[in-house]
C-alpha cells in the first residue's frame, strides 16, 4: 500500500471519529433539554417530588426564572406561552355564574317581587293578607331585602346555575298585632334551595327536599301591586256599574 493511500484512509478515519462524537454530543444536548423541560413543567405545575435540574451543568444560565418559562430554549415570559406545546399551567376561568358578585344578567335583580302564596306538596298552601306588603328586593351584588305585613327583613344570597343560597336574614323587631304570615314567609325563605322562572314571569322559589314553593309576581310600577292583583282590580271594576 502506497503511502498516500494510507494518509488518505487515515483523515477518513478521523472525519469519522469526529462525526461520531459531534452525533453523540448533539444527542446528549438534545436530552438535557428535554430534561430541563419536563423539570420546569413538573415544577410549574406543583410537584413537590419533581428534582431540579442543575442549570450549571451545560455551563449556560439556562435558569427561567419566575413569571418565565423556557420555550424552544430561551426564557419568555409566561403570559407569551401559547401553550403550543402543552406546559401551560391550567387557570380557572375567571368568570363565574355564582353570585354573590351577581351578574349583570341576573333575572332575579331586574324587578320587585311580591310573594303572592306558598304552595306545600301537603296540599296546605299559605297567602298574604295583603301581597303588596311582601316586597322582595335581589340586588345585582348579592343584597337582599324584604317588607313583609309587619317587620321588615335583609341579608345576603348567592347563586349558581338555579341553585339560590340565602345568608342570615336580620329583621327589625316591631311588634306585630294581630294575625300576620311573616313567621311562615321568613322561615321558609331559609329552606330554598332553587329557583325558577316560568313562562308567566312568576318567581318560583324552590324548597328543600321537594316540599313545596314561594310563588313571586313581578310589582307592577303603576300599582305597586302584582300582575294578578292588578288584573283582578281592572275586572272589578269593569264589573261595577257606575
Amino acid at each position: 500500500m502506497t503511502k498516500p493511500i494510507k494518509i488518505l484512509l487515515i483523515i477518513i478515519s478521523l472525519i469519522a471519529v469526529a462525526s461520531a462524537i459531534t452525533a453523540l454530543t448533539t444527542k446528549d444536548n438534545e436530552g438535557d433539554n428535554e430534561r430541563r423541560v419536563e423539570v420546569l413543567k413538573s415544577n410549574k405545575q406543583g410537584d413537590p417530588n419533581a428534582n431540579k435540574y442543575d442549570f450549571s451543568q451545560d455551563g449556560e444560565d439556562n435558569n427561567c426564572g419566575e413569571g418565565t418559562v423556557l420555550k424552544d430554549g430561551d426564557c419568555v415570559p409566561e403570559a407569551l406561552d401559547d401553550d403550543s406545546d402543552g406546559d401551560s399551567i391550567p387557570v380557572e376561568d375567571e368568570a363565574s355564574d355564582e353570585v354573590g358578585i351577581v351578574n349583570d344578567e341576573n333575572p332575579l335583580a331586574v324587578d320587585s317581587w311580591l310573594w303572592v302564596s306558598t304552595q306545600y306538596n301537603n296540599g296546605e298552601k299559605i297567602t298574604p293578607n295583603n301581597p303588596s306588603q311582601f316586597n322582595a328586593i335581589f340586588t345585582v351584588d348579592g343584597e337582599f331585602s324584604s317588607e313583609t305585613d309587619c317587620n321588615n327583613v335583609s341579608g345576603s344570597y348567592s347563586v349558581k346555575g338555579n341553585s339560590i343560597t340565602f345568608g342570615p336574614l336580620a329583621s327589625t323587631l316591631k311588634a306585630c298585632p294581630g294575625e300576620t304570615r311573616e313567621s311562615s314567609y321568613v322561615s321558609d325563605l331559609s329552606e330554598v334551595q332553587s329557583y325558577l322562572i316560568t313562562e308567566a314571569g312568576q318567581l318560583v322559589l324552590l324548597l328543600k327536599f321537594d316540599t313545596g314553593s314561594m310563588i313571586f309576581e313581578p310589582k307592577d310600577s303603576e300599582t305597586g301591586t302584582s300582575a294578578s292583583e292588578a288584573t283582578d282590580y281592572n275586572s272589578s271594576r269593569s264589573n261595577k256599574n257606575f
